[in-house]
């Protein structure tokens, strides 16, 4: 049982978990949209968030010079040498998936990569950073078929997506929340330490009602039988 743990608390170290959580809700999309996604497209999407939550971390422990009090930032700083040649190794990966994808989704990753270079540039200095965070991890999830649409969406498909991103904005709060302190500590900067955890308590709370309202209002469905979801 103990290995077990080991093994998920590296996994979620590494933030595989939340390339797991983009690379399913990625191939949700693709079935409500009734598009067939590129097999390319799914791991270049699972391999560049990855890269964004590693960058992210690196980057938050490079000017460190004391022993980090969070997990996530103590393991990054102690393998911080090792990962960052493994982050070289995975943008070369990237690059060679790119002339693979669709020219569209191509165009648009391509998008959306300089405006997290931005992001990556200015993320201490922004101070709703979490909602560009969600937005942007929103994006990037529906990259893949979105870019494939050849109709307009629904509104019901525009409230599923307006879901989606409540949820992502709510996961990345409550993680402001947990690591307020250690934030504090570290010198770190998100919603909580520039507002206030009480602000941030209601940030998470409050946009949940619209969200059940938007799944209560929601006519779509989506078909119950499994359509082939890859292209090569």
């Amino acid at each position: 049982m103990k290995a077990v743990e080991r093994l998920y608390k590296l996994f979620n170290l590494l933030n595989l978990d939340v390339v797991l959580g983009a690379v399913v809700s990625a191939l949700y999309f693709s079935k409500l949209f009734s598009t067939k996604v590129n097999v390319f497209g799914i791991i270049t999407l699972g391999l560049t968030v990855w890269l964004i939550y590693t960058a992210d971390r690196l980057l938050d422990v490079k000017s460190m010079t004391t022993t980090p009090t969070s997990e996530r930032h103590k393991f990054h700083q102690k393998n911080y040498s090792t990962l960052l040649v493994i982050l070289v190794i995975v943008t070369l990966l990237v690059a060679i998936a790119i002339p693979f994808l669709n020219e569209r989704v191509m165009i648009g990753g391509l998008s959306l990569a300089a405006v997290i270079g931005f992001y990556l540039l200015l993320q201490k200095y922004l101070p709703l950073k979490e909602f560009v965070v969600a937005g942007l991890y929103t994006f990037g999830v529906l990259l893949p078929s979105w870019r494939l649409q050849t109709e307009l969406i629904s509104i019901d498909h525009i409230l599923l997506v307006v879901q989606f991103f409540i949820v992502a904005l709510a996961n990345v709060l409550i993680f402001s929340w947990f690591e307020f302190e250690a934030d504090t500590r570290d010198g770190h900067t998100s919603l909580a330490t520039r507002w206030g955890k009480g602000l941030c308590t209601k940030l998470i709370i409050i946009p949940g009602w619209p969200a059940f309202a938007f799944q209560s209002g929601c006519s779509c469905t989506v078909n119950t039988k499994w359509p082939r979801l890859f292209s090569y």
